[in-house]
């Protein structure tokens, strides 16, 4: 009998400890239903406070927000399944409202910001209309689609400004934007190092120049199995720069497919 009792007591704390660990390591949840952690309503609070947050694809966005370090996951069907951490093909929408950017980065301090599984787009703004990032900031942007935001200046799809900064986007589009100078990305500030690989910048407008990307500084950009076309400017469809900026590309491998970016 008391073999069968300490068993079963055995059992009961490797159970308890396993929720409290599943419970320890899950992601603070946004979104509406069960199991959330938070409203949507208060998203930009929790992205204030919070440094793992996941939210679900079953609501659009309002504009965000981002002041700290932190890591951002959308596409996920349940708050449920976000703290389960069960793997997603689908994303999460965040829009600007036609009215500001519909992701700003902002840091007075070196944040680390992780995003992935989000399309951003309707921003409007006069820079970085789709994303804005200043401040120091390293990011790590994954199976993003930035589509659809306008710049009245620069930087309609993203724009990175600040100084000494590291960006690295990988396995996304940026598509459908439009501003003056780089209507899919604008690169600003000084000593930044921008990394694209395996994703698209493409059909993008431009009313001067640089409607694929513009470089303005001393940076320098990386193109990994990567492209910039089916851009239109009047000067430099798909590329202009200053004399500082270094642009290196190379191809590796073939070019990715990712179908929940559509």
């Amino acid at each position: 009998m008391m073999p069968v009792l300490m068993s079963a007591m055995t059992m009961l704390y490797l159970l308890t400890a396993l929720i409290k660990t599943f419970i320890a390591s899950a992601p603070v949840t946004v979104g509406n239903g069960l199991w959330c952690d938070y409203p949507v309503t208060a998203i930009n609070q929790v992205l204030s406070e919070q440094q793992q947050v996941a939210i679900t694809s079953n609501v659009i966005w309002p504009p965000l927000h981002i002041k700290q370090s932190l890591s951002l996951t959308g596409g996920y069907d349940s708050c449920f399944s976000a703290k389960a951490q069960l793997s997603t093909a689908s994303v999460s929408r965040i829009s600007g409202q036609q009215r500001s950017s519909a992701i700003i980065i902002e840091t007075d301090h070196l944040a680390v910001v992780n995003l992935s599984n989000l399309v951003i787009e309707n921003g409007v703004a006069q820079e970085g209309a789709g994303l804005h990032a200043k401040g120091s900031y390293q990011l790590h942007l994954n199976q993003l689609l930035v589509r659809h935001n306008h710049a009245t200046n620069q930087g309609g799809g993203m724009a990175f400004s600040g100084e000494g900064s590291l960006i690295h986007i990988a396995h996304s589009k940026i598509v459908h934007n439009s501003a003056i100078r780089g209507a899919g990305v604008a690169v600003l500030g000084n000593s930044n190092k921008l990394t694209i690989n395996e994703s698209m910048v493409s059909k993008n407008s431009g009313s001067q120049f640089g409607a694929g990307l513009f470089c303005q500084g001393v940076h320098l950009i990386e193109l990994i199995d990567s492209s910039i076309t089916n851009n239109t400017a009047p000067w430099g469809d798909q590329l202009f720069k200053d004399i500082s900026c270094q642009i290196n590309s190379k191809t590796q491998t073939p070019a990715f497919s990712y179908s929940a970016l559509k």
